[in-house]
């Protein structure tokens, strides 16, 4: 999700005064639409190696904690890719509160996006590839919640999370109701193909949707945010020279 333009320009103009150090701040007495607004207050970091994160002081987030005026929470990532890490995924859940990040090289800024289950599920279709926040595991994520009801968490990574040890689809699945298909069973409906992608685990995955479809948001290897990188509903076939494997939710056993 966006920011507004005035809200933009202003995390934007206090990224840039902060570097190469972290800015951070909070957003209060905001609206939520199609866009965040809301008033952005400049906070200092208290942390201590502030090129490489934040903190706010206690107190201050405290008390606007207190009136309950928070909107969000702002920090910027210096020379750093426009995506959460998963250090950020999990404060944010933690906090329950969206996050707002911004990237910045000190001279310009990527526009301010802000993540979180508590913003508006992103549309199906129009939705720019970003690690942590509109990937394909979030893809298969928002499509099953939409079209099947079944729910899966969120899970904090970071981008390039399948060299880094994370087994994100067997962590993220299996644990949660999925359950692997034996090898040359016909797809139904709401399954879901898992592929591994120069990658010694499955690292890319989407939903067979039916008569040969599928749907799934791929980007690329080389960066966690590829804006013209688009989710796509196409024939399958081709995933299979990937050697897919399928898992099905308990919940559709015996249906279709």
């Amino acid at each position: 999700m966006n920011c507004s333009p005035c809200l933009a320009a202003a995390i934007k103009r206090h990224a840039i005064e902060c570097y190469p150090n972290e800015s951070c701040g909070i957003v209060v007495d905001g609206e939520i639409t199609d866009e965040i607004d809301g008033t952005y207050i400049p906070l200092e970091n208290t942390f201590e190696d502030k090129r490489s994160g934040f903190k706010i002081e206690r107190a201050i987030y405290a008390d606007f904690a207190a009136q309950k005026r928070i909107t969000a929470i702002v920090h910027s990532h210096p020379d750093a890719y426009s995506a959460p890490s998963a250090h950020d995924m999990s404060s944010q859940i933690e906090t329950a509160l969206p996050w707002i990040i911004v990237a910045t090289n000190g001279i310009n800024c990527q526009e301010p996006f802000a993540f979180g289950d508590q913003l508006p599920m992103p549309d199906l279709m129009n939705r720019p590839f970003r690690s942590g926040v509109t990937d394909c595991y979030d893809a298969i994520r928002h499509y099953l919640k939409t079209k099947a009801e079944i729910e899966l968490p969120q899970i904090p990574r970071s981008w390039g999370w399948w060299l880094e040890g994370l087994d994100l689809y067997e962590e993220g699945l299996e644990p949660y109701g999925f359950r692997k298909l034996p090898e040359g069973t016909e797809p139904q409906p709401f399954d879901c193909f898992l592929v591994r992608i120069r990658s010694k685990v499955f690292n890319h995955g989407g939903v067979y949707i039916g008569d040969g479809m599928i749907y799934h948001h791929i980007g690329t290897l080389e960066g966690a945010f590829s804006p013209s990188k688009l989710p796509v509903i196409e024939y399958g076939h081709r995933w299979l020279n990937h050697n897919p494997v399928l898992v099905r939710h308990k919940s559709l056993d015996g249906k279709h």
